[in-house]
Parts: structure tokens; sequence; C-alpha cells
């Protein structure tokens, strides 16, 4: 914050419950001695009231009040902006894996350790399937370029290749030839990506899938701890998803896929919003 915010804090500060902060009025007692008594009085209360800025200001108690005082910048909505990036059909995905999800809660409201431990681990749940569907929209946007171009892509690629091969004496020169590697360098990567986008597809289904497979998992072990008949159950679940929750996240960091995000990062699970019934 700058110092000019400090020093306006320091000269309007008022301590609770008083009207009118006491800098105004001893500035004011200040004046009138000065005005009826004697003006040299005034360059007394000049330098009173700078060693008083002064002294408030260097006090860090203080600066920190005026720095909570602030209004804070709103942070970026991420379950907004990834949703922004999804159809009608992965939006409704979304939605139903987080109803799915308020379901598992309300299923323990009466075991607060455990409620406390399937939050945390639903949350997480809920925000990577979001960032997996996020992604698989990016992925697919190439595939789709594949199935595409890929055929005409290949055609070129081995033209040029035969070109290249035949070194015909009509285009001999340095500069043909460096255009024409050029060219068979750039449509090689170009094909190579889309084998690279076809696997990462493959991946992204799969473990958009799992995660949905892990959210009802969760819900049959939170229906047998609720009923008192596998209280081991759960507790070996949390591990088994916690493990394969960071295994799924290194793999969308090492490919750079929405970000590296952290799990504190993962939002609360939205409020119910949708005139439809939470799924049971």
């Amino acid at each position: 914050m700058s110092l000019s915010r400090y020093l306006r804090a320091a000269f309007n500060a008022r301590p609770f419950g008083m009207l009118l902060p006491p800098n105004w009025l001893g500035l004011a007692a200040v004046g009138l001695c000065g005005f009826f008594i004697h003006p040299g009085l005034l360059l007394v209360g000049a330098g009173l009231e700078i060693g008083y800025l002064v002294t408030l200001v260097a006090n860090a108690r203080f600066r920190a009040l005026v720095d909570a005082q602030q209004p804070q910048a709103a942070l970026p909505d991420r379950r907004a902006a990834l949703l922004a990036h999804l159809d009608a059909n992965a939006i409704a995905q979304q939605n139903v894996l987080e109803d799915r999800c308020r379901a598992i809660l309300a299923l323990n409201r009466d075991g607060e350790s455990l409620l406390v431990q399937q939050d945390e681990q639903l949350r997480q749940v809920c925000w990577l399937h979001l960032r997996l569907l996020a992604a698989r929209a990016a992925v697919q946007a190439v595939a789709e370029i594949a199935r595409e171009e890929r055929p005409g892509l290949e055609r070129k690629f081995r033209d040029l290749e035969r070109r290249q091969a035949q070194n015909s004496s009509d285009e001999t020169s340095e500069d043909v030839q460096s255009s024409r590697a050029g060219q068979l360098a750039i449509v090689r990567t170009r094909l190579s990506q889309f084998d690279e986008a076809g696997a990462r597809l493959a991946y992204l289904d799969g473990e958009i899938e799992r995660l949905r497979q892990q959210a009802e998992l969760i819900r049959e072990q939170s229906l047998l701890a609720a009923g008192g008949t596998d209280g081991a159950g759960w507790s070996h679940t949390i591990q088994d998803l916690g493990d394969s929750l960071a295994n799924t996240n290194r793999w969308m960091r090492d490919q750079r896929l929405t970000g590296d995000v952290a799990w504190e990062d993962a939002p609360a699970l939205p409020p119910v919003n949708r005139a439809k019934p939470i799924p049971a």
C-alpha cells in the first residue's frame, strides 16, 4: 500500500466510540491557540502533527489494521472460467457429478469426522473432473482438425518425401531443398501431434469415466458406513482415491493441461441452483 494511504488513514484515525478523530480536535485546538494566543504555537502544532503521523505510520500494527480494512481484489472464479470452455453436454455432466457428491455428503451429516474427510475428497474429485473436461475440450478440438485434415496431410507428406528423394535436376538449389525440408518437418510434427491428441483423448475419456465410477464407489461406501456395516471400507477408499487423484493431477501437469492448480484452489461444491432433484 502506498505511503499516502497510510498517512491519510493516520490523519483520520478514530478510536472506536469517538464521533470525530482526535487528530482533528487537536489541530482545531492548536489553530485556535495560534490565532488567539500566539502565532508561534502554530509551528509547535505542526511539529507535533508531523511527529504524530510519522509515529503512527511507522507502527506495524497500525499498517496491518489499515491493510485489513482495504477491499481485497476478488479472486478469479476458476470454476466459471473452466465451464466457459465446455459445451452444454459437458456442463451437464459436471452438474450431475456435483449433485452426486452433494448427495453423498448428505448421507453422513451425523458423522462429523467422516464428513470433513469426504468433503475434502469429493471437492477434489469435482475439481479434477472439471479440469479433465476442460482439457478434453481443448484436445477434442485438435482431434477434430485431425479427422478433417489428416488424409490430405498424409498425402502431402508422402509427396514431399518422394520429391525430396527424387532430387530432380530442375530443383536442386539449396534454397529449394531447404524449403522442402522445412515443409516436411512441419508436416511430420503436425501428424505426430495428431497422434498425441488421439492418445490424450483416450486417456482423458478413461479418467473422466473413472472419476464418475469413483464417486459411485464413495456413495456405496458411505451407505455402508452410515449403516454401521463397513467402517474400515471408507478409510481404505480415501487412501486409494488420494493416490489416484495425485497421479492424474501429475499427468495433467506433465502434459501442461489447464495449468498446475493446487488442491487448495479447488472450489467448494456450489449450491444447488438448478430446478431438478439431487440424484439419490
